[in-house]
């Protein structure tokens, strides 16, 4: 951490909001990338990162070695971030972590193994044997990185409606790889 920076934070911890907006500045395009690499929820990250900096502020003379302040940063910035993830997190409630992961890998850029090879071609069967509407919810959260909120908001329903949905989609999902695959087997 360079002088300024260090000078920048000694004045922030006595109140100087200038020299805070100026941390701001200097980090935030940092603090961002980081949010940006670790989430789910893309559209969500300049909010994230906004909380972090706030929270930060509101914090910063609890921080007692200056020089650890970018690492606080981005913890404070993780912790949000996991708390926004928990509290959209359409996995409430029996999540198949293993197919939610192949989902949102990419279907695409996944051939790696032949069983991947076998499995990604089981979901894209499955995935277009799915309803429209179901297919549709599915590449809005997976694909465009839409977040709960926002497919409520676009279809009208409820949020427990959208997460249940996506429960079941994945349900839906799961069942007919693992029906395609054991055919496949035999």
């Amino acid at each position: 951490m360079n002088s300024s920076q260090l000078e920048l934070i000694l004045l922030a911890q006595q109140g100087d909001k200038q020299a805070y907006c100026k941390l701001v500045r200097i980090n935030q395009s940092r603090v961002r990338a980081f949010i940006a690499s670790r989430s789910r929820y893309q559209p969500d990250v300049d909010d994230i990162a906004q909380e972090a900096f706030i929270l930060a502020f509101t914090k910063i003379n609890q921080l007692q070695n200056t020089d650890l302040f970018n690492s606080w940063l981005c913890g404070i910035a993780l912790n949000l971030l996991r708390n926004h993830e928990r509290k959209f997190d359409p996995c409430k409630q029996g999540c198949d972590n293993q197919l939610d992961e192949l989902i949102t890998a990419g279907i695409e850029e996944l051939t790696l193994f032949d069983s991947s090879v076998d499995s990604i071609s089981a979901l894209k069967v499955c995935q277009a044997e799915l309803d429209k509407k179901w297919q549709q919810v599915l590449d809005l959260y997976y694909f465009k990185n839409q977040s709960i909120q926002q497919l409520s908001k676009l279809t009208g329903d409820k949020h427990s409606t959208i997460t249940m949905r996506l429960y079941r989609i994945r349900d839906a999902l799961k069942k007919c790889v693992t029906q395609r695959l054991g055919a496949n087997n035999e």
